[in-house]
């Protein structure tokens, strides 16, 4: 179960979606290009983006103020800040004492506040009210007391992949939670099980598993709130045929992120393009999501950020946020991993 490394859960073909074999067509994607128009026009159109989105950038830095929950109802203004990011510790290593400094929760708590996050995604094990982890439960006591202090929520991140044939596992663990008494602000699903076989030999009995998982810890009394990670491309994959698998996810849950690791904006393979029949079908059940990207270096280079820097994901960013500002199921930016941003390179 959880406790282990976060890139046990990252295959390039899981969460990527194979982009090299994509065609996207017919997807705003923020710069406009005419038919026909010289390509010093399309240069000119593209630097005017890339400007816009610095000075929208600037706009939000001002305007976050105003934090609320990430993956809220459709309602709030286009230009609201409520970026996210995931926080993979190791609790087996917090039990052992030989955490990284870098998860110190005062040090933890004050990256995010820097980064003026609205929320953090904390890994969180198994069982965790039966006295096993006890130093583990000190830690997450401290990081939601501090989060909380700082304005700051606690969602606590966890899945296995074989939790969509056991959904029962899936809600123990999120009973369990409940019953620890750590006041998170909801839990975050991450089960991946198109990495397993059955994904290929019985791919529409699986779809049917994690629908049916989300059904049933939603259908839980008492329970916080319930979001769930879909990566961009279930917006491809078809349900019952009746809709797609990512507005089947979404239909049960509270909110999500839409995961969408690649490590440029714009263009028919980029996040923004990626991204939008994602954010539509969050869009057809009211929600508002953020979009994931990756900066560690777990999964190829085309993939993460790992080896572009912090300037150039920031500029990346800002062009999402510029060209998404209208969309109303967009919701900010989630980052994984925090210890590989807090690293990242200038």
């Amino acid at each position: 179960m959880l406790g282990t490394s976060g890139s046990d859960h990252r295959r390039i073909s899981a969460r990527t979606g194979r982009l090299g074999a994509l065609t996207v067509a017919g997807v705003v994607t923020g710069v406009t290009l005419v038919a026909g128009a010289p390509a010093a026009n399309a240069t000119q159109e593209h630097a005017r983006t890339v400007a816009s989105a610095a000075a929208l950038e600037s706009v939000g830095a001002h305007h976050h103020k105003h934090r609320h929950r990430w993956g809220h109802r459709v309602g709030q203004g286009v230009l609201d800040r409520n970026d996210t990011m995931y926080v993979w510790e190791s609790p087996a290593d917090i039990e052992a004492g030989t955490i990284s400094a870098d998860y110190e929760p005062a040090t933890l708590i004050g990256f995010a506040s820097r980064h003026r996050l609205s929320s953090i995604m904390v890994a969180t094990p198994w069982a965790l009210q039966d006295g096993v982890w006890t130093n583990t439960r000190a830690w997450l006591d401290e990081v939601v007391e501090r989060a909380h202090e700082a304005g700051i929520e606690v969602f606590a991140l966890g899945g296995d992949n074989t939790w969509a044939a056991h959904p029962e596992l899936a809600v123990q663990w999120m009973q369990d939670l409940t019953a620890s008494g750590i006041p998170f602000d909801g839990v975050n699903y991450d089960v991946e099980p198109w990495v397993l076989p059955e994904w290929t030999t019985d791919r529409e009995t699986v779809k049917t598993q994690l629908v049916t998982m989300v059904e049933q810890v939603a259908a839980v009394a008492n329970r916080p709130a319930v979001h769930i990670d879909v990566p961009w491309w279930l917006a491809s994959e078809t349900y019952q045929g009746a809709t797609n698998l990512a507005a089947a996810l979404f239909a049960h849950a509270d909110g999500g992120t839409v995961i969408t690791f690649v490590d440029h904006a714009l263009g028919a393979d980029g996040i923004v393009a990626l991204s939008k029949p994602a954010l539509a079908a969050a869009a057809e059940h009211g929600l508002r999501v953020p979009i994931a990207v990756e900066v560690s270096d777990d999964i190829g280079p085309e993939w993460s950020f790992s080896d572009d820097g912090s300037r150039a994901m920031r500029i990346e960013l800002a062009k999402v946020r510029f060209a998404l500002a209208a969309d109303p199921a967009f919701d900010g930016i989630a980052v994984e991993k925090y210890v590989a941003w807090r690293h990242l390179g200038r």
